[in-house]
């Protein structure tokens, strides 16, 4: 039955085709650029991620990458989130820090998922997804081997001009805590395994990707009105400079 994917129904009240678009966005990088690893989606409708309307909210089916089929049937892969792989709970919240996750992945996995976390990262700030709590970041176990599962549930927060342009992620970044700069960014890089010009080269490398969002939605068919909704969202990309 090759073809065949399960997949997973989420339904968005609020502003459902910011977030279909983020995650698209970042497979577009994905496609172009080959670095950042992502679950298969596409926009709208095939195979991959299917829209339709329920009332007035919007359902998108997204392909797991934790389920895999043969032919005895379906099978459940190995997961953990990285709360999970941390041995976290979630009142550790003052424990939640990206460069603890990437000492722990030192042991157990190889480099590139390393640095991969650190992109994942980066690309957190520059589309304002605050909601990167350790739950949002996952591992899959095969045959005894762990590795950084697909990204998954990236969604850019809604904010306003003028309103609190700086922001907090979830988990801590760098030496200035969560504070989502690129100068925090860069602070530790070093415990991703990452020099200070290899690291400077994958966040300018992602600053240009994700400064096209806007040319890129109103190709997808987004409105003027809703793409100037999600600008404040983007804003570090024309703020922040390496």
């Amino acid at each position: 039955m090759e073809g065949l994917h399960q997949h997973v129904p989420k339904a968005y009240i609020y502003l459902p085709m910011g977030f279909a678009l983020s995650v698209e966005m970042l497979q577009m990088w994905y496609e172009r650029n080959k670095k950042l690893k992502v679950e298969s989606l596409r926009l709208l409708c095939d195979n991959y991620l299917v829209r339709f309307d329920v009332g007035e909210n919007d359902i998108f089916l997204s392909r797991r990458f934790d389920r895999g089929k043969n032919q005895s049937g379906w099978l459940k892969l190995g997961f953990l989130s990285a709360l999970s792989f941390m041995q976290w709970d979630e009142g550790d919240r003052y424990l939640w820090d990206y460069t603890a996750i990437a000492d722990v992945m030192r042991r157990y996995m190889k480099a590139d998922d390393i640095q991969e976390l650190y992109r994942r990262m980066v690309f957190n700030m520059l589309v304002r997804n605050t909601d990167d709590h350790p739950r949002n970041h996952g591992f899959l176990v095969d045959d005894g081997k762990i590795s950084l599962s697909p990204a998954y549930d990236i969604v850019p927060t809604p904010a306003r001009f003028g309103v609190g342009t700086g922001f907090r992620l979830a988990m801590s970044v760098g030496k200035r805590g969560r504070e989502a700069t690129l100068e925090n960014a860069l602070s530790r890089s070093a415990r991703y395994g990452l020099s200070k010009k290899h690291a400077r080269t994958i966040v300018q490398h992602l600053l240009e990707t994700v400064s096209g969002w806007r040319e890129h939605f109103e190709a997808c068919g987004v409105s003027r009105r809703q793409v100037e909704f999600l600008a404040p969202s983007f804003s570090i990309c024309d703020r922040d400079r390496v």
